[in-house]
């Protein structure tokens, strides 16, 4: 049985569900959205193939600014103890 974190860490396409939520633009329910996967264990230190995390992908701005401050908060509290194979630290 697969672990909602193992889930929520796992990449599609090079990025993790984390990634694709921090990529948003103009999207009214962008924090929410991260504020509910990091709640389910998403995992804001992994690396995407171009070697970026998610908080690189955040628009300028100040919505971006509150999804920054977000993935900042949880990057040192992460959830998951164990290394994921699919992630790349």
């Amino acid at each position: 049985m697969t672990k909602s974190y193992d889930f929520v860490n796992m990449k599609a396409h090079g990025n993790t569900a984390l990634h694709m939520a921090a990529a948003l633009r103009n999207e009214i329910n962008q924090e929410e959205i991260v504020k509910l996967l990091l709640k389910h264990g998403a995992d804001p230190s992994i690396k995407n193939l171009e070697n970026e995390q998610a908080i690189h992908l955040v628009q300028q701005g100040e919505d971006g600014s509150r999804v920054r401050k977000l993935l900042k908060k949880d990057r040192g509290s992460c959830t998951v103890n164990s290394v994921h194979p699919e992630s790349t630290y």
